[in-house]
Protein backbone atom coordinates (compact mmCIF):
# COMPACT_ATOMS: atom_id res chain seq x y z
CA UNK A 1 0.00 0.00 0.00
CA UNK A 2 2.78 2.34 0.58
CA UNK A 3 4.27 2.01 -2.45
CA UNK A 4 1.30 2.77 -4.41
CA UNK A 5 1.29 5.71 -2.09
CA UNK A 6 4.33 6.36 -3.35
CA UNK A 7 4.01 5.86 -7.05
CA UNK A 8 0.85 8.10 -6.82
CA UNK A 9 2.32 10.66 -4.93
CA UNK A 10 5.47 11.15 -6.91
CA UNK A 11 3.33 10.96 -9.94
CA UNK A 12 0.87 13.94 -8.81
CA UNK A 13 3.90 16.28 -7.64
CA UNK A 14 5.50 15.69 -11.11
CA UNK A 15 2.12 16.49 -13.08
CA UNK A 16 1.75 19.47 -10.68
CA UNK A 17 5.70 20.99 -11.98
CA UNK A 18 4.35 20.41 -15.52
CA UNK A 19 1.34 22.10 -14.89
CA UNK A 20 2.79 25.04 -13.33
CA UNK A 21 5.67 25.43 -16.05
CA UNK A 22 2.76 25.77 -18.40
CA UNK A 23 1.19 28.56 -16.43
CA UNK A 24 4.66 30.29 -16.15
CA UNK A 25 5.28 29.61 -20.23
CA UNK A 26 1.91 30.56 -21.67
CA UNK A 27 1.51 33.57 -19.09
CA UNK A 28 1.60 36.79 -20.74
CA UNK A 29 3.59 39.62 -19.04
CA UNK A 30 1.16 42.57 -19.55
CA UNK A 31 -1.61 42.21 -17.45
CA UNK A 32 -4.48 41.41 -20.16
CA UNK A 33 -7.30 40.18 -17.90
CA UNK A 34 -7.91 36.46 -16.73
CA UNK A 35 -7.50 33.91 -19.26
CA UNK A 36 -9.30 30.47 -19.02
CA UNK A 37 -5.95 28.41 -19.99
CA UNK A 38 -3.36 30.17 -17.54
CA UNK A 39 -6.20 30.15 -14.54
CA UNK A 40 -6.90 26.07 -15.02
CA UNK A 41 -2.64 25.32 -15.54
CA UNK A 42 -2.42 27.53 -12.19
CA UNK A 43 -5.01 25.64 -10.20
CA UNK A 44 -4.22 22.32 -11.13
CA UNK A 45 -0.87 22.62 -10.72
CA UNK A 46 -1.90 23.96 -7.12
CA UNK A 47 -3.74 21.04 -6.08
CA UNK A 48 -1.78 18.82 -8.03
CA UNK A 49 1.08 19.91 -5.76
CA UNK A 50 -0.78 19.69 -2.64
CA UNK A 51 -2.61 16.71 -3.11
CA UNK A 52 0.72 14.85 -4.28
CA UNK A 53 2.57 15.89 -1.44
CA UNK A 54 0.00 14.46 0.58
CA UNK A 55 0.40 11.23 -0.60
CA UNK A 56 3.65 11.84 -0.65
CA UNK A 57 4.16 12.26 3.19
CA UNK A 58 1.80 9.40 3.67
CA UNK A 59 3.57 7.00 2.11
CA UNK A 60 6.91 7.53 3.98
CA UNK A 61 7.74 5.99 7.34
CA UNK A 62 8.36 8.05 10.37
CA UNK A 63 10.76 6.72 12.99
CA UNK A 64 9.67 6.70 16.36
CA UNK A 65 10.76 9.69 18.24
CA UNK A 66 11.62 8.45 21.65
CA UNK A 67 11.59 11.20 24.59
CA UNK A 68 13.70 10.22 27.86
CA UNK A 69 12.48 11.64 31.03
CA UNK A 70 15.15 13.33 32.60
CA UNK A 71 14.54 11.95 36.33
CA UNK A 72 14.45 8.41 34.91
CA UNK A 73 18.21 8.82 34.79
CA UNK A 74 20.32 8.00 37.66
CA UNK A 75 24.03 8.12 37.97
Amino acid sequence: MRKILFLIGITLLLLGVIAESMYVVSSRVAYNGPTLSTDVYFVSGILLLLVGGILFLASVRIPEIHVSDSQERTL
